[in-house]
């Protein structure tokens, strides 16, 4: 009796332990993938889609508002921008909630011409500079920045660039109505591009409601007598 009463509770204790990890697998599993497309990465591709409003998003405007600064004189000029995004993954939990994967690169540029600061775009010649946000959407409201990458580029020699900047982060009120105020990082990348991920810590947050969703770029584009800062911004 007592052997049967021991292997009975040996079974039990055996259940218990095998629940949350039977449990916790299957969670991982409630996910779905309803449609999945291959990412196109490269830039020349990207900016002839985004010059040709070719994107895969039309009902959330992205605001990729750019600016140039001349930092003497603090005359100001409006680039020309360009942005496209991408869908790459739709997805479906077991609970109803639906899950989209978006890609969005946007595109900025200083021109030059004849010693002269401008803001035309012009594919051989100025200062470039591009960004991607890698983003979730839940329910077509609630959006969760993943990663970020970037960089600039300089088509003429006669140009630099100096004090590169990038902020990202993802603030405003998150599913049980509290806001969020610290999802926000500043990077000062080292080399012409960046690659940065977000922190798994940070949660999705309204797009219905106030919010800072998305990235900003920024640095001081100069030749041999001026300076003026550039940035640009990729944010819904």
């Amino acid at each position: 009796m007592k052997k049967v009463f021991l292997n009975l509770m040996l079974a039990c204790l055996l259940v218990l332990v095998l629940i949350p990890t039977t449990f916790a697998a299957s969670l991982k599993n409630e996910w779905t993938t309803i449609y999945e497309k291959e990412e196109v990465k490269d830039l020349k591709t990207l900016l002839k889609k985004a010059k040709n409003n070719e994107t895969d998003l039309t009902d959330v405007p992205v605001n990729t508002q750019a600016e140039l600064e001349n930092e003497a004189t603090k005359e100001k000029k409006k680039p020309k921008t360009y942005s496209t995004t991408q869908r790459l993954k739709v997805e479906k939990h077991a609970d109803g909630t639906t899950k989209e994967t978006f890609a969005t690169t946007t595109f900025a540029a200083v021109g030059y011409d004849s010693n002269q600061f401008g803001e035309g775009w012009d594919d051989s010649v100025g200062v470039h500079g591009y960004s991607t946000i890698y983003w979730d959407r839940y329910n077509t409201v609630y959006f969760d920045i993943r990663l970020v990458n970037g960089g600039w580029e300089i088509q003429d020699g006669q140009l630099g660039i100096k004090n590169k900047k990038v902020v990202y982060g993802a603030n405003g009120y998150d599913q049980n109505g509290g806001y969020q105020n610290t999802q926000s990082k500043t990077e000062y990348p080292s080399t012409f591009t960046y690659t940065y991920t977000a922190p798994s810590a940070w949660v999705p947050i309204n797009s219905k409601a106030q919010r800072t969703f998305g990235m900003t770029g920024s640095c001081t584009v100069f030749d041999a007598t001026t300076s003026w800062s550039f940035s640009f911004r990729n944010q819904y």
